[in-house]
Order: C-alpha cells, then structure tokens, then sequence
C-alpha cells in the first residue's frame, strides 16, 4: 500500500459507510482500520467492518504528470463501494480534494459518454442505480482515462483524470467479497 493511501483510508471507509445518503449509518469500530484486499494496476480494494456487516470498495486518485492534473490535491479520490447488508452495490462517489461549490454539479467522461453527479457537502454523488450502474458498465469498457470536472467553493474550475487500468479487477475483487444481500436499497 501506498504512503499516499495509507491515511485516507479511515476517511474513506467513513465516506463509504455514509453514502449518498450524507449521514453516518453505521460506523467502524473504534480502532479498526480497512483491510486492503488487493492492489488492481491504478485501484486498490478495501474491505471494513460496520456495525451490521462491513463495506468494501475500490479507491484511486487522480493520475500525477498529466497536464489536466498535474498536481492533484491531497484527498482526492473516486471510490466504487458495496455495502451487502443494506442492499447497496457499486455506489459511485467522488471526492476532489477541496470545497465543492454548493448547488453545483460534478460531470464525469469516460471515453464518449457523460455522466452528472450532485454535490452533497466535500463529495459528489449519482441521484440513480442506473446511472451508477451504466458508469461502471463504461468505466470496465473504458479505454481512456476517466475525467472528473467540479467547480471548488473558491477558484476556477478544475478537471481530474483517473486512470482505469484495474478497475475491472477491483469491482471483481469487492464484488466477490461484498455480496449484495436481498434487502434493497
């Protein structure tokens, strides 16, 4: 694992655990730390208890060197996650790095498709399972880098891009290891 990775996870598992729901269903026991379940090329899978089953998800940051972001900011990460026991499968989120504007909204591109998400606090969320769904559907059939534009409380806009080499191992990975459970979302 990354020194890079290594602090956010509790964050992330935080995030994940939250959904867009935006409160804190369900937390971590206090001390426990995500297990990594693999390093998938750019991804990683994370798995955490929560009180009632656990949470797993796949987690990159933005690529360095690339002029869109050649110097991403400190926390910011695209998270897939899976949460079995209250129904919920490849729940999409992003979370820039910085302040996002209230009321804006965050557009995602993988290759010729586009896709909307809404800003609920320092994140970014799909209203819909099937607009999640057909971005991980384009994300596992991308061939080039997914790109993240978010308009930050303060400044210009701002566009990441997120490799998607491994990503498809890592859905596979939390897949397998956070089947969804028959209670629905």
């Amino acid at each position: 694992m990354t020194d890079r990775l290594r602090l956010p996870l509790l964050l992330a598992a935080g995030l994940v655990v939250c959904g867009s729901g935006g409160a804190l269903a369900q937390g971590a026991p206090a001390g426990v730390q995500p297990t990594q379940l693999g390093e998938f090329k750019d991804w990683n899978a994370y798995a955490a208890p929560v009180k009632g089953g656990k949470v797993c998800y796949a987690l990159a940051t933005p690529e360095k060197g690339r002029r869109r972001s050649a110097n991403p900011p400190a926390g910011a990460y695209f998270f897939i996650s899976n949460r079995p026991q209250d129904g919920v499968v490849n729940e999409v989120s992003v979370m820039p790095g910085f302040a996002l504007k209230p009321e804006s909204q965050v557009e995602l591109g993988v290759d010729d498709a586009k896709f909307t998400l809404f800003v609920r606090g320092d994140g970014a969320f799909m209203s819909s399972n099937e607009e999640q769904q057909a971005l991980v559907n384009a994300m596992r059939e991308g061939r080039k880098d997914m790109t993240v534009k978010a308009v930050p409380a303060r400044g210009r806009p701002s566009t990441q891009s997120y490799s998607l080499s491994g990503v498809s191992a890592a859905l596979d990975k939390i897949n397998a290891e956070c089947r969804p459970t028959a209670k629905a979302r």
